[in-house]
């Protein structure tokens, strides 16, 4: 796997130094004294949550998340709450510094995230409900199997349809418990004719909060252990799944801020160092604005590489070169793209971020890996490009009206407020 770990300072790396082929009819730009990275992939994310920030209380235990305060509030979205709330999150990813998403697989009215994507310049993967056994939300309800695979093809089959190469689909399952055997062994062979990603969240719950992972060797005997496959979350394996998983070429997710904030006790079961020895690819998800509250992947790449010294008290867990890696070329290969975005090479489609150096954290630059996964904030981006077009620039979205869609959610999440009658809880009695 190429290392995604190549960013460059451009002061060493003059465009004349490139073969005519690349440069001609090519935009330049004045990279002196910054650093060049490849745009961080992130391979999980909730969208539709971006208008409920802050709706789940800090102390709600993990089995009421769903069904107590998310379930409902995705039941109450409406399409125009969909659009603004995808469009607040391609605003976050892309002004930190994220050019590729995928969707979790929670959209109801794809086709507005569709547009939205469109519209802003974002590379995006997207992914809808699927699952046949809860009987509720009426809106998310799939009788069968074949009635949730239909509705997965469909999407595959639209988003294709629209013909544009910076949006692509996914066989996504949301399980925790929400998909039949029959969904699970029809899965596989479904993603494989459609030739798409294949996904599912797997084992969110702890075993302490009553979670019951479904064993490896089951996904196995299911056919989940294919190449395409990307399992999100993945913490509660045995030391001996590890590697079978590397030896199927199944890709992981690893949620840090989500997994410390849901009490998925990572310290003690999460495996992702071993993962990453046997070869595994393990990207890193934001997931949602109510698990990680953000989907900055600075703050992602930090955690991944500073845990798990202190959890196993060893300096040579998960180096900082390792962390720019798993938000950048693991992130693709997750979700298929890799030969199209993850790394700075030829033939790689132009998504790449500029970090200006002419901030204090970045000085002086001993170590430039270790400067932007350690110390760096998205204030030192400098500009954020998909596609050779820029989205992003001295910290303004040049494709979206910020305070437009601020404004937007906050009446979206109103509305959601109003509809359900959820209410967001407060320790000091005078917050509003």
């Amino acid at each position: 796997m190429p290392s995604a770990a190549s960013s460059t300072t451009v002061s060493s790396l003059s465009l004349r130094d490139l073969p005519d082929s690349i440069t001609t009819g090519a935009a330049r730009i004045d990279a002196r004294q910054c650093v060049i990275v490849p745009g961080f992939v992130d391979a999980h994310a909730h969208f539709g949550e971006s208008v409920m920030r802050g709706l789940v209380p800090d102390d709600a235990a993990p089995d009421a998340w769903l069904p107590r305060w998310l379930l409902p509030a995705y039941a109450a979205l409406t399409p125009e709450d969909e659009r603004v709330a995808c469009e607040l999150t391609f605003a976050e990813l892309l002004l930190t510094g994220t050019t590729t998403v995928c969707e979790a697989g929670t959209l109801l009215s794809w086709e507005v995230a569709a547009d939205a994507a469109e519209a802003c310049g974002i590379r995006a993967q997207l992914g809808r409900w699927t699952w046949d056994r809860p009987p509720k939300p009426e809106r998310m309800r799939h009788a069968s199997a074949g009635d949730a695979l239909a509705a997965a093809v469909a999407l595959i089959d639209g988003v294709r349809a629209r013909g544009n190469a910076r949006l692509s689909a996914a066989l996504i399952l949301l399980g925790i418990g929400t998909a039949s055997e029959d969904l699970l062994r029809e899965a596989p062979p479904l993603a494989a004719e459609r030739d798409v990603p294949l996904a599912m969240m797997y084992a969110s719950v702890a075993p302490e909060h009553g979670g019951v992972p479904l064993a490896v060797a089951e996904l196995d005997r299911l056919g989940w252990l294919v190449p395409r496959t990307k399992l999100v979350h993945t913490v509660y394996i045995e030391s001996t799944d590890v590697a079978r998983l590397a030896a199927a070429g199944v890709s992981v997710v690893h949620c840090p801020s989500a997994a410390l904030r849901h009490v998925k006790g990572i310290h003690r079961y999460g495996l992702f160092p071993e993962m990453l020895a046997a070869g595994t690819p393990v990207a890193l998800g934001g997931d949602s604005a109510n698990g990680s509250n953000h989907l900055d992947m600075l703050r992602l790449m930090y955690l991944a590489s500073t845990l798990y010294k202190d959890f196993r008290m060893d300096v040579a867990m998960i180096p900082p070169e390792t962390a720019l890696e798993m938000a950048t070329i693991h992130g693709a290969r997750a979700l298929g793209l890799e030969d199209q975005v993850g790394s700075l090479e030829p033939g790689k489609r132009a998504d790449f971020v500029v970090f200006s150096t002419q901030h204090p954290e970045w000085r002086p630059p001993l170590h430039p890996v270790q400067n932007l996964v350690l110390g760096a904030s998205d204030r030192s981006i400098a500009s954020v490009w998909v596609d050779g077009h820029k989205l992003v620039d001295s910290g303004r979205l040049l494709t979206l009206d910020i305070e437009s869609v601020c404004e937007r959610a906050d009446a979206s999440a109103q509305g959601i407020l109003e509809r359900t009658g959820l209410r967001v809880p407060s320790l000091w009695p005078h917050f509003p």
